[in-house]
């Protein structure tokens, strides 16, 4: 065997590795709609809690949905990792694949999209990453709604509580926060 060789089947066998780890990068964005849908509905839960006062099960719920988050945050680092070893692949082979020249990195899902198409991956792959991504946007832009949702009704709910406090305890407050900023957060 020639060095020529060699080097050519280190090339198709890198392309076969490198075609194993877009497979992996589809089970990974799977895997983010997967815990986005999961953290979504613990959003909507959360919101349930909240309307009904009952705040030890609220905790034990926030502490769910955290560790869905440590989940989406483990999975980030795999992908990120999938991600440098087809960028790896990318720059050992000085751009060149297949008389196909990449000029860029991935940084993007549309950038793995093109990629995959110039080199001809799967289309059911391609179209299930994009699909995937798609309805990952859709999930992020629906848990920052429901986020708003909370976080509005917990405002609502301090701004009352202060209100309450101030008429129970009869003085004027004073804050140099807050929508009047005459209010302050101890009585005079």
């Amino acid at each position: 065997m020639t060095d020529a060789n060699i080097t050519e089947e280190n090339i198709r066998l890198e392309h076969r590795n490198e075609k194993l780890l877009i497979e992996i990068i589809r089970a990974i964005w799977e895997g983010f709609c997967d815990l986005h849908k999961e953290l979504y509905e613990k959003t909507k839960e959360e919101y349930e809690f909240l309307l009904s006062g009952e705040i030890d099960a609220l905790n034990n719920h926030l502490k769910v949905k955290m560790s869905i988050i440590g989940k989406i945050k483990n999975l980030e680092l795999k992908r990120k990792n999938v991600i440098e070893k087809v960028n790896g692949f990318i720059k050992r082979n000085g751009g060149d694949f297949e008389n196909k020249k990449f000029e860029k990195e991935i940084k993007n899902t549309s950038d793995l999209v093109t990629y995959m198409r110039d080199l001809k991956i799967d289309d059911r792959i391609q179209g299930e990453i994009k699909n995937y991504n798609d309805r990952l946007i859709g999930l992020i832009g629906d848990i920052q709604s429901q986020n708003k949702k909370n976080r509005a009704f917990i405002n609502k709910a301090m701004y009352n509580l202060k209100n309450i406090k101030k008429e129970v305890s009869g003085g004027n407050m004073i804050s140099t926060y807050g929508p009047d900023a005459k209010e302050k957060n101890q009585t005079l």
